[in-house]
C-alpha cells in the first residue's frame, strides 16, 4: 500500500496518467488545477494511522482499472531504458546485488574466516581464544563457532578474550597472522592507518611483522596501484609490460599457443603446455599457467577463446609483448619471473606482485623503484595532458596490512603544462 501511494504521486505528478491514481477510485483533475485544490481527507483503507490522500470520486471505470497502472508502469521502463540504455540499466542491477553480497559488517566479500568466527551477523569469538567463555542465549549454551578447530600456531601472546571483544569487527574476524603483522609484542600498531610511509619505511615495517620464527612462507610482496586516469578514453588505458631487475624470485610457467603438430617443438623450449592440451584446457576453463603467448600468425584462431581469456586478463597483445615472432626467447624471458604484464582495468586499478620475501629489502626495493619508473616512463599519451597519474599507492605482504605510499615517492609520468598566452601582447599579433 505504501509502494503504491508513491507510485501514485509519482506519475500524477510527472501527467503521465490523466489525474490521480487509486486502485478502485479515480477523479479526473481538470488541466491546470493544483493537486493542493482537491478535498484531502484521512484514508482509513491504507492501514496507516495520519496518512491522507485526495477525496476521489468514480467518473471512468476503465480509467479506474489496474490496466492504466500496467501501462504507465511499462512506458516508465520503456523511457528509462531509452534514455539510459539497456546495459546501464543491467550493470546497476549487477552492481547493487554485488554490493549486498559483498559488504557484510564493513568488510567487502562477507565476513572473513568465518570457519572461525561463526560466519553470522556479527563475529563470534573463538574457543582457541585464551580466556574463553562459553556464549549463552535464552538460557541455553550456544555451539562452539568453531568446532574440531585447533589454536593457530600464529596466534600472538597479548591476544586473549578481552583483547579481542574490544577490537572491530574488521580486526576481530581476521587471522592470527594478519595480527603478528599488524601489530608488535605489546599489542600496538606497528603503523598509522592512513599515515602516508616512503617506500623503505614501509618495506622495513612489513619485515618487521615477520620477527620470530612463526612464519615458515615465503610471501610474495604486492603493490596495490589507483591510477588518476579514466578507463573509458583509449589514450589512458595501460597495457604494458615492465622488467624486475632481481626478479620474482620464481619462475613463471608460460604456455604458448600453436598448432597441434607444433607442441612438442613448444614444449622443448621451454614452454609448460602448449598446442591441442593446452586449447583444451582453455575451453575447460582450467589455466595452469601463468602467461600466454603466441605468434601473430595464431591470433585468428586464438580470437574464438577470446571471451574466456580476456575476463581473465591472459589474452596475448603486442603492447604487451605476448604476441612475439621469437616464440623460443618470448618463452625465456617470461619463465625466469623477470617480465611483468601491467593491465588496467574499469576502475583503474593495478595490483601486482614486485618479489618474495626470501629476496631480502634492498632487492625488493630496487624492484619496488624500477616497476613505478618503468610505468611512469611508458604513461600512455593520454595520461600525459593531465597533471595527476597515480591516485592512491599501497604495498602490502600477501595476507597481510596494506600501507600508505607517500605521494613524494610516486615518480614524474612526463605532464606537459599547456602553454599560458600573454595577455599583453595585443590580440592582432595573437593571432597572427
Amino acid at each position: 500500500q505504501v509502494r503504491w501511494a508513491r507510485l501514485k504521486r509519482i506519475f500524477s505528478s510527472a501527467w503521465l496518467l490523466p489525474g490521480s491514481l487509486n486502485r478502485s477510485k479515480m477523479e479526473v483533475r481538470a488541466p491546470g488545477t493544483p493537486l493542493t485544490a482537491l478535498n484531502v481527507q484521512p484514508r482509513a483503507h491504507v492501514g496507516i494511522s495520519g496518512v491522507t490522500a485526495p477525496k476521489l470520486n468514480v467518473q471512468d471505470d476503465l480509467l479506474g482499472s489496474n490496466t492504466w497502472m500496467c501501462a504507465a508502469i511499462i512506458l516508465g521502463a520503456a523511457v528509462a531504458i531509452r534514455t539510459l540504455g539497456r546495459g546501464a540499466l543491467v550493470k546497476g542491477l549487477k552492481r547493487n546485488q554485488r554490493s549486498s553480497k559483498r559488504i557484510y559488517m564493513g568488510v567487502k566479500g562477507g565476513m572473513r574466516n568465518p570457519y572461525w568466527y561463526g560466519g553470522e551477523e556479527s563475529p563470534r569469538a573463538p574457543s582457541w581464544l585464551p580466556g574463553y567463555v562459553p556464549e549463552e542465549k535464552d538460557g541455553e549454551t550456544l555451539p562452539k563457532p568453531d568446532e574440531g578447530s585447533e589454536p593457530p600456531a600464529s596466534l600472538p601472546k597479548f591476544v586473549n578474550l578481552e583483547w579481542w571483544q574490544s577490537q572491530p569487527a574488521a580486526i576481530k574476524t581476521r587471522s592470527p597472522s594478519y595480527w603478528r603483522r599488524l601489530f608488535n609484542d605489546a599489542g600496538e600498531r606497528r603503523f598509522e592507518r592512513f599515515k602516508p610511509y616512503s617506500l623503505p619505511e614501509a618495506i622495513d615495517i612489513i619485515f618487521a611483522g615477520y620477527e620470530g620464527d612463526w612464519h615458515d612462507k615465503d610471501d610474495t610482496f604486492e603493490l596495490k596501484l589507483k591510477m588518476a586516469l579514466d578507463s573509458k578514453y583509449p589514450d589512458q588505458q595501460i597495457r604494458t609490460k615492465v622488467q624486475l631487475p632481481n626478479g620474482l624470485g620464481k619462475e613463471q610457467r608460460v604456455a604458448v599457443f600453436c598448432a597441434p603438430e607444433q607442441e612438442k617443438e613448444m614444449l622443448d623450449m621451454g614452454a609448460s603446455i602448449a598446442g591441442k592440451t593446452l586449447q583444451d584446457q582453455i575451453q575447460a576453463e582450467e589455466f595452469e599457467f601463468d602467461v600466454l603467448i603466441t605468434k601473430p600468425a595464431s591470433m585468428p584462431a586464438l580470437a574464438k577463446l577470446g571471451k574466456i581469456l580476456g575476463k581473465r586478463r591472459l589474452m596475448p597483445s603486442p603492447k604487451s609483448g605476448t604476441v612475439v615472432s621469437d616464440i623460443e626467447g618470448a618463452i625465456k624471458e617470461w619463465k625466469k619471473g623477470g617480465t611483468l604484464e601491467l593491465r588496467s582495468g574499469a576502475r583503474m586499478v593495478i595490483s601486482v606482485p614486485f618479489g618474495k620475501q626470501s629476496q631480502g629489502k634492498e632487492k625488493l626495493l630496487e624492484n619496488l623503484r624500477s616497476l613505478l619508473q618503468q610505468l611512469a616512463d611508458k604513461a600512455p599519451e593520454g595520461a600525459k595532458k593531465q597533471k595527476d597519474f597515480f591516485s592512491k599507492m599501497h604495498i602490502q605482504s600477501h595476507g597481510g596490512p596494506s600501507i600508505v605510499i607517500d605521494s613524494a615517492e610516486w615518480p614524474s609520468h612526463g605532464y606537459v603544462a599547456p602553454k599560458q598566452e600573454d595577455s599583453n601582447i595585443p590580440l592582432a599579433l595573437r593571432m597572427a
